[in-house]
Parts: structure tokens; C-alpha cells; sequence
């Protein structure tokens, strides 16, 4: 699928399921942190190859890099602030403060912002530390911290495999 998307000139998105409500309550839906890379890798492969497109395998997302927090957040249908879909902490309501209030104020928002310096675990030493956090929406429905490290990166999970 990922080549035939490619040949038609569409731009392929692939993002790994993030671990909360129904994926949470059926964990054949989860795909092993190992397996994951494997793909990554064979994705990475087929495009450095076939289409000249360079890139490192990293998860959340296939060629690209999950840092959301820097640029965007979620506004529910209710208006409910959140970080993102993974991270389902209100922040607050744009029914009562505005958007640019909210998120100047937020300490979520501002700790994921200033990941560098907040981040834990893992995450905070990877070499890739620069330039990714981790899922932080797999982090927190998986350990009830933003700021743990993604259990779900194949690299925090080196030593486990």
C-alpha cells in the first residue's frame, strides 16, 4: 500500500495507534514495540530505494516527526482544551478563557513546550532527544505522566526485547 500510495503521487501517513480506550481495553490491538521497528525500517528502505526519500526510522510517525505540542493542541466539540488526542487532559474551556490565554497559561502545555528540560526518563538521555519526545499521548494513557517516557519506542525498549 505504502509503494502504491507513493506511485499515485499521494502522500502516504502512518502514525502508531496511540494506546488509550478501546485499543487500551484490547491489547491484541497493540503491535510490539520490535515488530513496529521492523516496519519502520522496511518503510524507510522502500522509499530511500524506490523514491529517493531519506529518512530515519522513529516512531510515532512514519517519516516524520510527532512535536505537536510545539504547534497545535485539540478543541473538543464541547470546548474542552486538550494537548492533543493522546494527552486528554482539559486544560480548560475557550467558552471561558481564550484559546492564546489557555495556552499561555497552561503549565501542561508550557512543561511540553520546555520538553528538553521536563521530559523523563529514557527520553530525556535518548540520542534522538534533540529532535523527538516520544508519543506523549502513549506515555500518559500508559503511565499517567505526559512527561514519562513513550513505552512504546523501540528504542526505551531495547533492553526489554
Amino acid at each position: 500500500m505504502w509503494q502504491w500510495l507513493r506511485e499515485e503521487k499521494i502522500e502516504p501517513y502512518f502514525e502508531v495507534i496511540t494506546p488509550q480506550a478501546n485499543a487500551l481495553e484490547n491489547i491484541w490491538l497493540g503491535v510490539d514495540s520490535s515488530a513496529l521497528k521492523e516496519l519502520f525500517v522496511r518503510l524507510s528502505a522502500m522509499d530511500r530505494e524506490l523514491f529517493g526519500r531519506d529518512w530515519e526510522p522513529q516512531p510515532p510517525l512514519v517519516g516524520n516527526k510527532c512535536m505537536r505540542h510545539q504547534v497545535s493542541c485539540v478543541v473538543t466539540a464541547t470546548g474542552e482544551v486538550m494537548p492533543c488526542v493522546g494527552v486528554t487532559i482539559a486544560l480548560d474551556n475557550i467558552r471561558d478563557n481564550k484559546l492564546g490565554h489557555i495556552l499561555k497559561h497552561s503549565e501542561v502545555v508550557n512543561n511540553l513546550k520546555n520538553y528538553r528540560n521536563t521530559i523523563k526518563g529514557i527520553c530525556r538521555t535518548c540520542e534522538k532527544a534533540e529532535e523527538c519526545y516520544g508519543c506523549r499521548g502513549a506515555a500518559y494513557q500508559m503511565t499517567g505522566d505526559y512527561l514519562a517516557s513513550d513505552p512504546t519506542c523501540w528504542r526505551n525498549n531495547a533492553g526489554k526485547e
